[in-house]
This record gives structure tokens, C-alpha cells and sequence, in this order.
């Protein structure tokens, strides 16, 4: 199998998922966590390309990577990012999301990304626009009647 890919960051560092991950994926998830990490973990096994275990300064604060995107209007890899809800989000998120697409673009070799996002979440929406995702209109599901997809490209990116 091959070696997963690293992620480092000035401020965060990224590992694969492990079972030992089930205490941040609890604080991440609530009552879901448990189903999180193990679809994280079989996407590791199966592509070599799961959603990290974020960490900063020495403690887990979040879930934050790439899947594959499979599914009718998500080809290409979904970016998501999930901080845990004691976390100052900020400065980690933004820092998070400009070297994530570096990555994707870099190791990964992407050149289309989406992520999900909520009308209450008028924050990430900015920071994903200003880094070049642009509306791809509403994906609702169960439970997220708001839900939207952002997508952005290498060709249409400012920072292609």
C-alpha cells in the first residue's frame, strides 16, 4: 500500500486517520463521530486519500482533508473542514484552506475541488469565494435544506 500523503502547515499538521482518533472525532461529530471515522478509515485503505486528524500546538482540534468526489455534480475531490467546537477557527481555517488547495493542486495533481456549505455559514462561503470557489448552486439533502456546493477549478482560479 502506499505511504499516505503528509500535510503540514505553519500552524497545524495532519496525520491519517486511526482508530485512536475516536476522542476528536466525538467532539467533532457529536453522536456521528463514531460513523465518521469509519468512513474516513475505509477511504484511507481504499484510495490513500482520506480526511486528516488535524493537529495544533500538540492536541487534535479538528478533521480536515480531501475525499474523493464521486457523485453527480462533485467530480473531483471534496475539500472539508471540521474544527472542533472549542477551537478559535479563524486563523486556523484560513491558514487550513490556502495550503490545502496547495496541496491538492501539488501532490494530489487537482484541478477541480468543492465543498459544502450551509447558509448560516456566511464566513466560509466568504473565505471559499475569496479563494477562488464560486457558487455552484444549491445540493440539498436530508436534514441540510440550505446546503450549497462551491467549486472551483484550476482554469477559473486566481491562483491557478
Amino acid at each position: 500500500m502506499k505511504a499516505p500523503n503528509a500535510f503540514q502547515t505553519r500552524l497545524l499538521t495532519g496525520r491519517p486517520p486511526s482508530e485512536a482518533d475516536a476522542t476528536v472525532y466525538g467532539a467533532v461529530y457529536g453522536s456521528l463521530g463514531t460513523r465518521e471515522l469509519q468512513r474516513n478509515l475505509q477511504d484511507q485503505t481504499r484510495y490513500t486519500v482520506a480526511p486528516w486528524t488535524l493537529q495544533a500546538n500538540g492536541r487534535d482540534v479538528g478533521v480536515g482533508g480531501f475525499r474523493i468526489g464521486l457523485g453527480a455534480g462533485t467530480e473531483g475531490i471534496e475539500l472539508m473542514l471540521a474544527l472542533s467546537p472549542d477551537v478559535t477557527q479563524v486563523g486556523l481555517a484560513g491558514e487550513f484552506l490556502r495550503d490545502a488547495i496547495l496541496f491538492a493542486i501539488g501532490t494530489l495533481r487537482a484541478d477541480r475541488i468543492f465543498a459544502f456549505t450551509d447558509a448560516e455559514t456566511t464566513l466560509t462561503v466568504r473565505m471559499l469565494a475569496e479563494a477562488g470557489f464560486e457558487d455552484g448552486g444549491p445540493m440539498p439533502v436530508p436534514g441540510r435544506p440550505d446546503r450549497r456546493v462551491m467549486l472551483w477549478t484550476a482554469a477559473n482560479s486566481p491562483r491557478a
